[in-house]
């Protein structure tokens, strides 16, 4: 047992503390993990896919 843990409970009852649980800690800062260009027609991305793969095949 942590001694500390009555005190932050005090600090967090007048607000001055704030407790994070695990599932919270880091949220402001989360990213979604998407490319950078977002297909938003499939057929417009495939014809784009193609070229860029094209591309990277003749480099």
């Amino acid at each position: 047992i942590d001694p500390a843990w009555p005190v932050i409970r005090l600090l967090q009852k007048v607000r001055l503390a704030e407790i994070l649980t695990k599932a919270d800690e880091g949220w402001e800062n989360h990213r979604r993990r998407l490319p950078e260009q977002t297909v938003l027609r499939p057929a417009a991305g495939m014809a784009t896919a193609d070229a860029n793969s094209s591309m990277k095949k003749s480099a």
